[in-house]
C-alpha cells in the first residue's frame, strides 16, 4: 500500500489506479490509520482504519470524500472520529456521530475564535450569532433547519427591527453554516437560498453650501476647542469619526503635511494630505498625551463627540443631518471640483464604484444642467437643419 503526505497538492496529483484495478488506497505518512481511497472513477475518499480494542477485527470509516471536505477538514475528522475509540464508541454507531456533532451555540463560539482573527471589527458577527444562539443554539448542527433561520428573520421584523438587521442576520448565520459544511460536520448549508426582504434605498443626504456655511459657523462657536477640532477634521478631510477620534500625535506629520492611520476600515495602514487650514487647528491643540482627541476623564481617547454635534446641528437648522453625511458631502463636492477619480482617493474607497455610489450622487442641479444642455444642443442642430433645407 503506496504511503504519502496527504496534502492538497499530493491529492490534487494523484491520478486514478489502471489497468483495470477499481481502486488504490495510500496510507499518511504521519497519521496512524487514516488514508485516501482513490477510486477508477477519479472518487477519492478519506478513510480512518481503526479496532476498537486489541484483537478487535480492523473497521474502515468513511470520513468524507475529498472536494466536499478539504484535508484540513478531514483531519478535524479523523481526530474527531478517532477520540470516540477509547471511549468504547465505535464511530460507525449513530451515537457516535450524535456525540460527535456540536451544537448550533459550541460552533458559534467556534466559528468566533476565527472571526476575530479574520475580520477587524467582529462584533457584528458577535451579535447576530448571540441570537441565533439564543433562539436555537442548543440544536444539533445538522438538526438546524431552512425553517429556523426564516422564522427568527420574521420574529425581528415583527418586533420592530429593521429588514436592514434581518438580512445582515442572514448573512452572519450564512457565513457560519458554510463553514460548518467546510468542516465536514452538515452536508449542505441550511442558511443557503434564503432571499433578503427588500431594503430601503440608501441615504444620500449631503449638505448645500448654504447648509455647510451655518454648519461651520456653528462648529466656530463652540467652547470646547478639542470637539471643535474634530469636527473640523471631519469636514476638511472626510475622514470617519472613528479615525478622528482615535488619531494619535505621531500619526500626524506635520513637515510634510500627512496624516497616517495605521488603524482603518480597510485593515490596512493609509495616508491622506491635510490642507494648511487643518495642519493650523491642530497646532492649536494641547497635547496632553499621545492622543489628539484626549479622553476628559482620563487615559485613551475620546469616544464621541455627539454633544458638541447635537449643538451644532440644533444651532444650523439641521436636525436631520448625521455626522457621516459631513463625509458624504465631502465627496460629492472633491468629485464636483476635481473628479470621482481624486474623491475616491481621498476618501480611501477600495473601489470607485463605492465612491460613485455612495458618496458623490448627482444633484438635482447636475441632472438639470445636463439636461438644458442636451436641450440647447438639440435646439441648435434643429435650426442647422432648418436652413440647410
Amino acid at each position: 500500500m503506496p504511503v504519502l503526505k496527504l496534502s492538497k497538492r499530493n491529492i490534487d496529483a494523484i491520478k486514478p489506479p489502471v489497468g483495470g484495478k477499481r481502486q488504490e488506497t495510500y496510507r499518511d505518512t504521519d497519521l496512524k490509520g487514516y488514508s485516501l481511497r482513490v477510486f477508477a472513477s477519479g472518487r477519492k475518499v478519506f478513510m480512518l482504519e481503526y479496532r476498537l480494542g486489541p484483537g478487535q477485527p480492523r473497521k474502515m470509516f468513511k470520513l468524507g470524500d475529498y472536494g466536499a471536505l478539504t484535508p484540513d477538514a478531514a483531519k478535524m475528522e479523523y481526530e474527531k472520529k478517532l477520540a470516540l475509540i477509547p471511549k468504547g464508541i465505535d464511530p460507525q454507531d449513530k451515537r457516535a456521530k450524535e456525540a460527535s456533532m456540536p451544537t448550533l451555540k459550541q460552533w458559534c463560539e467556534t466559528y468566533l475564535e476565527e472571526v476575530r482573527q479574520r475580520k477587524k471589527r467582529p462584533e457584528h458577527d458577535e451579535r447576530y450569532l448571540g441570537l441565533a444562539a439564543e433562539r436555537y443554539g442548543a440544536k444539533k448542527l445538522d438538526k438546524v433547519s431552512r425553517t429556523d433561520v426564516q422564522n427568527h428573520m420574521k420574529q425581528m421584523l415583527r418586533v420592530g427591527k429593521t429588514a436592514v438587521t434581518a438580512n445582515r442576520y442572514h448573512a452572519s448565520v450564512r457565513a457560519c453554516l458554510n463553514e460548518a459544511v467546510r468542516a465536514g460536520h452538515i452536508q449542505f448549508n441550511p442558511a443557503a437560498n434564503i432571499h433578503h426582504y427588500p431594503e430601503p434605498t440608501p441615504r444620500a443626504r449631503v449638505l448645500s453650501d448654504d447648509e455647510m456655511s451655518r454648519v461651520i459657523d456653528s462648529t466656530n462657536a463652540l467652547d470646547d476647542l478639542f470637539t471643535k477640532t474634530a469636527l473640523f477634521m471631519l469636514i476638511e478631510t472626510g475622514a470617519r469619526k472613528s479615525e478622528v477620534l482615535t488619531a494619535q500625535w505621531p500619526d500626524i506629520q506635520f513637515e510634510d503635511g500627512l496624516w497616517r492611520m495605521p488603524d482603518t476600515k480597510s485593515g490596512h495602514p493609509q495616508i491622506i494630505p491635510l490642507s494648511e487650514t487643518t495642519l493650523g487647528r491642530l497646532r492649536t491643540l494641547p497635547h496632553l498625551n499621545q492622543w489628539i482627541f484626549p479622553s476628559p476623564k482620563g487615559d485613551g481617547h475620546r469616544e464621541d463627540i455627539k454633544r458638541g454635534w447635537l449643538r451644532v446641528r440644533q444651532d444650523a437648522g439641521i436636525p436631520d443631518v448625521r455626522m457621516h453625511d459631513l463625509r458624504r458631502t465631502f465627496g460629492l463636492h472633491i468629485a464636483r471640483s476635481a473628479g470621482l477619480h481624486v474623491a475616491s482617493k481621498l476618501l480611501r474607497h477600495s473601489s470607485i464604484k463605492v465612491t460613485e455610489q455612495h458618496y458623490a450622487p448627482l444633484g438635482l442641479e447636475e441632472l438639470r444642467t445636463a439636461l438644458e444642455k442636451h436641450d440647447a444642443e438639440v435646439v441648435q442642430l434643429s435650426s442647422r437643419r432648418g436652413k440647410s433645407a
